[in-house]
């Protein structure tokens, strides 16, 4: 499966920075690339509902994997539990090495610069919580009056609804027998599909690291900070659930809040089941970047940030924004970007041990 993923999304990357920069020296180009980057997140939202239905379909016609989803809600939340951990030490720590100052600077040089850089450029996220593959937040602007949480949290509701159609329909044998026996076949076909579209935007967005001037050069390593916190948060709670999945608590906590492809790779590899750990503990960890954001705050703004993971660019990052003020809003972006790129491959990467493991 990795063979297959990392050309996709490489290849996706190269023609989505061929076309903006083609787009940059031909006026004719740019409207194609503007046009492109227009309907893609409209694209990329329908492939995750169908993705996240057939999901669904896996579980609800298996009579053991409905049996086990209270079990599944449990395990989430402890998951979703040590990665939050993880994620506010690391970033804590990163944020006071400098003894505090360096927060204060930041705010002021955004003042000028980062703030203004973010208002004079789109969003690179389409998305929901799920990065930029994701489902729908509305804002066009980070530094925008905060929406009603309702609606940045409707493209987490779609996506469970999606899910939840899709379990009911097979539970019930209100599918075609082709669509169920064929599901796990269909949802493959589909994830390739999904993975060169995220490479095609990831290579469309620009102008991230550039608002990062007024910024602690430390604040730079705040991605790698959320990677390993999350990692050594999931790893601790791996250890402690029965049978210490080990390699599949990683590969879960590598989601970093991109619910809907992690979801889905997890249960190309790892089955249908720990696919539903992995699309509650994800969700359930937007929901505490937006909803706990006041506390988060208070300890460290930081680490509000790096709790959103890949939604900082986009569901989360008004409510960034809001708490930790607009200077932290361009860090928050570039954040989002590079966590959202790693989803793919350190996802991949883990489940790979967890297929070897459960062989």
């Amino acid at each position: 499966m990795v063979k297959i993923l990392i050309p996709l999304i490489l290849s996706g990357m190269l023609i989505g920075w061929t076309l903006r920069r083609t787009a940059m020296r031909a006026r004719a180009s740019a409207g194609a690339a503007r046009a492109v980057a227009t309907g893609l997140p409209v694209v990329l939202s329908a492939v995750i509902y169908l993705l996240l239905f057939f999901l669904g379909v896996s579980i609800g016609g298996d009579a053991t994997l409905m049996a086990r989803i209270p079990a599944f809600g449990l395990t989430a939340l402890w998951l979703t539990l040590g990665a939050v951990a993880g994620c506010m030490a690391a970033a804590w720590a990163l944020e006071h090495a400098g003894g505090g100052r360096d927060g204060e600077k930041a705010e002021a040089a955004a003042a000028t610069s980062g703030g203004a850089a973010l208002r004079d450029r789109p969003v690179a996220g389409s998305g929901n919580g799920g990065g930029p593959a994701g489902g729908g937040s509305s804002h066009k602007n980070g530094l925008d009056a905060p929406e009603p949480l309702w609606k940045r949290m409707r493209g987490s509701l779609i996506i469970l609804c999606c899910f939840v159609a899709g379990l009911l329909l097979a539970r019930f044998g209100w599918l075609p027998e082709g669509v169920r026996s064929r599901g796990d076949l269909i949802g493959r076909y589909i994830l390739f599909v999904l993975i060169f579209l995220v490479g095609l935007q990831i290579g469309l967005t620009e102008g991230l690291f550039a608002q990062l001037k007024g910024q602690p050069k430390r604040y730079w390593f705040l991605p790698l900070c959320t990677v390993c916190g999350s990692l050594a948060g999931v790893a601790a709670v791996g250890f402690l659930l029965p049978g210490k999945p080990f390699a599949e608590s990683l590969a879960v906590g590598s989601g970093f809040a991109y619910y809907s492809l992690s979801s889905i790779l997890i249960g190309q590899t790892l089955g249908a089941g720990w696919a539903t750990v992995a699309l509650l503990a994800n969700i359930l960890r937007e929901m505490t970047a937006l909803l706990a954001a006041p506390l988060l705050s208070r300890i460290s703004r930081l680490g509000l940030i790096s709790v959103g993971g890949a939604t900082s660019m986009d569901t989360t990052l008004p409510t960034i924004t809001r708490f930790c003020g607009p200077a932290y809003a361009p860090l928050a972006a570039y954040h989002g970007f590079l966590v959202d790129l790693s989803v793919p491959f350190l996802v991949s990467f883990f489940c790979q041990f967890g297929a070897v493991g459960a062989g």
